[in-house]
């Protein structure tokens, strides 16, 4: 018998995973693609990794919620419930 709490993941069905996964992916392959279309244009070591990463974040982390919600809505399961 195990008392060990469900980590985050655990918390996700199959296809709140595939929408965690897509949205990581897509969120590495936009902040690649602002590395490399502005990497020339700034000095060396003159721009933090924030510069690009915070607006990413910024629309990628609502982009999960509401496209979960939307599927929550259409009813597909994102999230177990709190009883499983």
């Amino acid at each position: 018998m195990s008392s060990r709490s469900p980590g985050p993941i655990e918390w996700l069905t199959v296809p709140g995973r595939l929408l965690l996964l897509v949205t990581i992916v897509g969120a590495a392959t936009t902040f690649y693609f602002f590395i490399t279309a502005t990497a020339g244009d700034m000095p060396p070591g003159g721009t933090p990794i924030a510069f690009w990463a915070v607006p990413i974040a910024v629309v990628a982390i609502p982009f999960l919620f509401i496209t979960a919600w939307i599927f929550e809505r259409l009813g597909v399961r994102i999230f177990r419930g709190w009883d499983t």
